[in-house]
């Protein structure tokens, strides 16, 4: 089962706060990968899957893009 995470950021729709899910796996050569996954808003917005990987993306170790899958 993968780990997961969350971290709080301003909505990129109406700028309230809003919660990003994460999860991480461990890539091929065993680094850490983490893409979003869920997405959110106090004030109810919505995104797509695709909206949320387009603002939020997906970061490798060090903060670098994670590679896709």
């Amino acid at each position: 089962m993968p780990d997961e995470r969350i971290t709080w950021t301003d909505c990129p729709t109406c700028g309230d706060r809003a919660a990003v899910g994460w999860q991480i796996d461990r890539g091929p050569d065993g680094g850490l990968q983490e893409a979003p996954t869920t997405f959110d808003c106090n004030s109810g917005c919505t995104m797509t899957d695709l909206q949320v990987i387009y603002w939020f993306g997906g970061r490798g170790p060090g903060g670098g893009p994670a590679r896709p899958r």
